[in-house]
């Protein structure tokens, strides 16, 4: 009987989004076998050609199954799997089959070398979605406690506005202390900062599901704005682009629709702003980030970036040279194919040494404040991969990559490893923290933390992992006040869709 109610479930569910999914299903089929006629027209490789292809399917499937199953969930695996698309499919298209070495000299990756790298990041998504659904819909571990964080509207109101002002708080005391008693310090500052994208989730939620007031939306839209002010501070991209991730995802889980506006305002920002954030990186360098030198830096950039652009649409900058950077910069399968063709013929396998700072990434720096940073690897592969020097490593960063640094351990193996640990970590956040049982509150939290992933997957696993737990728990802690007792008919919903699934019904406490 179970089994009938869940097919006649996933059955009804097709049929109300049948249209919209076949379109969807004969655009993808248009666009692979117009992809397959590029190398008459252009030097393209037909076996790169053929695998970025293949691998844009692979990863398309979770948001193909996501509409057809009428799934209500947060859409995690499927948007996490549109960036593997964006960042290890898209640049077979966009960029030249080479990467950048220490001192601007060009290597060029052969076809050889970019097939295997290609067929391992398919075999890799797919290791990812098998291990993410069994743990998921097998119902494994039912012993596993999930949060109770069922939030009243009023307190979560009440927890927006906190956040809003803590934000302004912890700023200007961090720009007050020591520069060694604020390295100490930084992961709790992280933290607490880091409740901004908490609060996105939640106004998302009031905005979009509840009530639907004005006034929550501009809150929001402040909200928001101070999470991507904040990214302007560190010069980092990722930093800016996250609260609008977390607004995406957020905003397509509560109103059961792909917010295509917002996808569309994320990639004209990226578009916009790549160009020139090496430069102003270099020219804020050594400013401490207090609350004027934010506002400066967010001025410096909108207007670098609008003279660039102007300079571009006036003709004075090939527009070719002008989207290259941005293209690159989420460019993951070169540089994989790249490690790939040295590993292990010029740099021997290292069998689990990059991993090494896993274990001692849940000790407090406020305890330890000589503890290494989680680092490591990406020093590891720039300097041993000749991406960068000693040097310079001290003051950039260049992302191993999650399957990358997998391959550089232990070979294909090391790739499958990884990718398995990440569809299992992901499932178990989500079983705990992101699904309706949970309440709004934890999908929050699994919100701000998981958002993160979606540019992790170009950096190394201690940076990915490495404060997971410790994240989730404080974030949890720090909303638990907001919690409130669902409505009747929310119990009488969560308790029903526990009867069609199949799983244990919750107590009405």
């Amino acid at each position: 009987m179970y089994f009938l109610n869940k097919a006649k479930s996933r059955a009804g569910a097709f049929k109300r989004g049948s249209g919209k999914l076949k379109l969807a299903i004969m655009f993808l089929v248009v666009v692979n076998l117009s992809v397959m006629t590029l190398p008459t027209w252009f030097n393209y490789s037909a076996l790169q050609l053929v695998l970025a292809m293949l691998l844009l399917d692979v990863c398309l499937y979770p948001t193909f199954r996501y509409v057809a199953r009428g799934e209500t969930g947060l859409p995690v695996l499927p948007a996490l799997c549109m960036s593997f698309a964006v960042q290890y499919s898209l640049p077979i298209l966009t960029q030249e089959s080479k990467v950048i070495l220490a001192g601007g000299e060009l290597r060029y990756v052969e076809d050889g070398a970019m097939g295997m790298a290609l067929l391992m990041a398919i075999v890799g998504v797919c290791l990812l979605q098998v291990a993410y659904y069994l743990l998921r819909d097998l119902k494994v571990g039912p012993t596993i406690p999930m949060a109770n964080l069922h939030l009243s509207e009023q307190k979560a109101e009440m927890f927006c506005i906190g956040v809003f002002v803590l934000y302004f708080l912890s700023g200007r005391l961090q720009s007050l202390l020591p520069e060694d008693s604020a390295l100490q310090f930084q992961s709790i500052f992280f933290l607490l900062q880091n409740q901004l994208l908490v609060a996105i989730g939640i106004l998302a939620w009031l905005t979009f599901k509840v009530r639907k007031r004005k006034r929550h939306l501009a809150m929001l839209i402040v909200i928001v704005f101070l999470a991507a002010l904040r990214g302007f501070s560190t010069t980092m991209m990722e930093m800016m682009i996250v609260p609008l991730a977390v607004l995406f995802i957020a905003k397509w889980t509560y109103t059961q629709k792909i917010p295509w506006v917002s996808l569309a305002t994320i990639a004209l920002a990226f578009l916009f702003f790549s160009p020139v954030k090496l430069d102003i990186r270099q020219s804020m360098r050594g400013e401490i980030p207090g609350q004027q030198q934010v506002q400066n830096r967010a001025q410096d950039w909108v207007k670098s970036g609008a003279q660039f652009w102007g300079e571009t649409f006036a003709g004075k900058r090939p527009l070719e040279e002008s989207t290259a950077d941005a293209s690159s910069r989420t460019d993951l399968i070169h540089s994989f194919g790249h490690v790939y063709s040295l590993t292990p013929s010029v740099v021997p396998y290292q069998y689990g040494s990059t991993y090494s700072y896993l274990a001692i990434a849940w000790v407090p720096r406020l305890i330890w404040p000589e503890k290494p940073t989680a680092n490591y690897a990406n020093d590891f592969y720039a300097i041993e991969y000749g991406i960068s020097t000693e040097e310079a490593v001290k003051t950039s960063s260049f992302g191993v990559t999650l399957m990358g640094e997998g391959f550089i351990n232990f070979g294909p193996m090391g790739v499958g490893m990884i990718m398995i640990l990440l569809g299992v970590v992901l499932s178990l956040m989500e079983r705990v923290f992101g699904t309706e049982r949970s309440g709004v509150g934890g999908q929050a939290v699994f919100l701000a933390v998981f958002v993160s992933f979606l540019n992790g997957i170009g950096s190394s696993a201690e940076q990915m992992f490495g404060g997971l737990v410790q994240n989730l728990i404080c974030s949890a802690f720090l909303i638990a006040w907001a919690r409130g007792v669902p409505s009747i008919s929310r119990l009488q919903k969560l308790r029903f869709a526990g009867l069609i699934h199949g799983r244990v019904t919750l107590d009405s406490d």
